[in-house]
């Protein structure tokens, strides 16, 4: 018999954050739907303790989990200096680090802060990376006066995305620079 592949859903987001339940998720739950469905989830996000899951998405995570998804909620540290966000990295990569040795191989996100994270730990994990709705942050936060073109958010965030584009497995995008159309 076939083993089903086993996949870590890797959000840097709020599991019922709104971009996360009205897109992205439809798509996965679909397949918890499927009887037949031949994948594995373990879905990873990162929680702000001043908005915990309320009574009624607690009931969703548990009849989710009923369907066979696995879940782990991280803290999120809140700010955007480089300490917080080293801080989420690590967690991330202790717990991703424990699945890859439980035969998780996949690691897919929703959007470049994820899937700049999941760059890191596919590359040192030896995993296969797919990035959704994958979308230069960096150019975002820029162009939105978030990030002046020195600092390091923006240095670090802007190679990571290039590198993370070039090692994924599979890219759903709608720039053209990293869905590679022209």
């Amino acid at each position: 018999m076939k083993r089903k592949p086993k996949i870590i859903i890797f959000l840097y987001n709020r599991f019922f954050d709104p971009l996360i339940q009205s897109n992205f998720w439809l798509y996965i739950n679909a397949l918890l739907e499927d009887e037949n469905s031949s994948y594995t989830f373990h879905l990873i996000t990162y929680e702000n303790r001043e908005f915990p899951l309320t009574n009624r998405e607690l009931a969703l995570v548990e009849a989710w989990k009923g369907k066979g998804l696995e879940y782990s909620a991280l803290e999120w540290h809140q700010g955007s200096g480089l300490k917080e966000k080293f801080i989420d990295v690590f967690h991330g990569f202790r717990l991703v680090s424990r699945l890859r040795f439980k035969g998780y191989n996949h690691i897919m996100t929703l959007g470049s802060v994820a899937g700049t994270y999941a760059y890191l730990y596919a590359v040192i994990l030896r995993m296969k990376l797919f990035l959704y709705q994958f979308e230069p942050h960096s150019e975002y936060a820029l162009d939105n006066g978030m990030w002046a073109k020195e600092s390091n958010q923006y240095k670090i965030s802007h190679y990571l995305e290039k590198k993370s584009a070039l090692f994924a497995t599979t890219i759903a995008s709608g720039t053209a620079i990293y869905g590679g159309t022209d």
